[in-house]
């Protein structure tokens, strides 16, 4: 998980202060352990939601990992326009919520005609809002008015990419459940 924190963080923002590519290192590799069942059911993330909403992160209720992806989530907002870092806490949240679904129980059988299920799924398991936001570090780009228009292209970007680089790794670990095995 950490190679992977670090070549997400390094490969495709090298544009981007060292600051904010460690800050996405650690989001990355938080993220991937995070989609894993054993951990993300080990760990106090069902909680994450309502420990947020309740203030609860700061007086210690949330632990490990979970806590760890709060704090950076709040250091976004140093590193990004309101804009871009609300919506990078936004599509975290998300990702955590549809990881919740997918993993509990994680014999989820859909019917054949559920392609907009696998669609939505898509969009939020992948953080691909965040990932597209973290191109438009707030020192280089203060204004998302001139960058807002080309997000919808990014996040396809990251979507399209992650399904081309998951899928043999999904295959090989025996997972039938992504994005690719779904929409054929």
């Amino acid at each position: 998980h950490i190679t992977t924190g670090i070549a997400t963080g390094d490969n495709p923002y090298r544009h981007v202060s060292m600051d904010v590519r460690v800050a996405i290192s650690l989001f990355t590799t938080i993220a991937v352990c995070m989609d894993d069942s054993a951990t993300l059911t080990s760990i106090d993330c069902p909680n994450v939601h309502l420990d947020l909403c309740g203030g609860l992160d700061q007086k210690g209720s949330t632990d490990g990992l979970a806590r760890e992806l709060l704090r950076i989530l709040r250091s976004m907002w140093n590193y990004y326009p309101k804009f871009g870092a609300s919506a990078i806490f936004l599509s975290t949240m998300q990702f955590l919520n549809i990881s919740l679904l997918d993993h509990n129980p994680r014999d989820i059988v859909l019917p054949g005609d559920s392609i907009k299920f696998t669609e939505y799924r898509r969009s939020l398991d992948r953080c691909s809002e965040a990932y597209a936001y973290f191109i438009w570090e707030k020192s280089r780009f203060p204004d998302p008015k001139v960058y807002m228009h080309t997000i919808p292209d990014a996040m396809n970007f990251v979507n399209y990419a992650n399904d081309v680089l998951s899928f043999y790794k999904e295959v090989l670990a025996g997972d039938t459940q992504n994005y690719i095995t779904e929409r054929a």
